[in-house]
């Protein structure tokens, strides 16, 4: 894998027949097999961005992965996988086959799939779930479903949009604890949004601050504690003070 580069990015959508800007002309890279986290306040244009590298949308400029167009990489090829807030799972299928879904779109063999799904359902503590539909389970173990279902494709590039904004903290904290690892053990580079500064903090490798759309920095955990910028610092008074 490589990084993902953008290039003058620029997003527009219409709102009630005004052209909103979403993205204004930002560039920056998303770096190799890292832990690249957007944080920034709500309508700073995280989930925009990440949608365009998720080839949802459309937008003006161009993205790079490695020195590859993406518009010249079949969403395929791409190896993505992407998990949403809303982590919608299939009500009719078990959880078993709402990870090997995926799979059986690629026709791969059965044998496969099975060793693959039980594998990563295992790695998520889930493999106790697998007959169960997805209404019998609690918010965090939908989650943890659907990030399996993720992970199951084998992805070289994971995206994340508030993954853990309907879970309970300490279920959230469990979670972050696996992405990380799994990050890390399968060499993933994963842009991750999140509103959750402490969140951020804890696993980023490299933070991008967004705001009405602009760049405003990318800093490791540490120069993001130091930094003095306005913006960012209005960001940290939401982290919670020692005692």
């Amino acid at each position: 894998m490589s990084d993902i580069k953008l290039k003058n990015l620029k997003i527009l959508y219409r709102q009630k027949g005004t052209i909103i800007t979403a993205i204004d002309d930002v560039s920056f890279t998303f770096h190799n097999e890292k832990n690249n986290v957007l944080i920034g306040y709500s309508g700073c244009g995280k989930t925009s961005l990440l949608n365009a590298v998720a080839g949802k949308i459309l937008f003006n400029g161009e993205i790079y992965i490695g020195d590859k167009n993406i518009e010249d990489i079949s969403i395929e090829d791409r190896r993505l996988a992407y998990v949403s807030q809303d982590f919608v799972l299939y009500p009719h299928m078990t959880i078993y086959d709402n990870i090997a879904f995926p799979l059986k779109l690629q026709k791969l063999p059965r044998e496969e799939i099975d060793i693959r799904v039980r594998s990563v359902a295992d790695r998520l503590d889930i493999s106790f779930l697998l007959t169960r539909r997805p209404k019998y389970l609690s918010i965090g173990q939908q989650q943890r479903a659907a990030i399996a279902r993720a992970l199951v494709k084998k992805p070289d590039i994971l995206l994340m949009d508030e993954p853990l904004s309907n879970v309970d903290k300490e279920t959230g904290e469990e979670i972050k604890k696996l992405i990380k690892e799994i990050m890390k053990e399968n060499k993933i580079t994963l842009i991750y949004v999140s509103h959750d500064i402490t969140s951020a903090l804890s696993l980023a490798d490299y933070i991008f601050v967004l705001n009405e759309g602009k760049l405003i920095g990318e800093y490791t955990p540490g120069q993001f504690l130091r930094e003095n910028n306005e913006i960012v610092m209005s960001l940290k008074q939401d982290l919670p003070h020692e005692k």
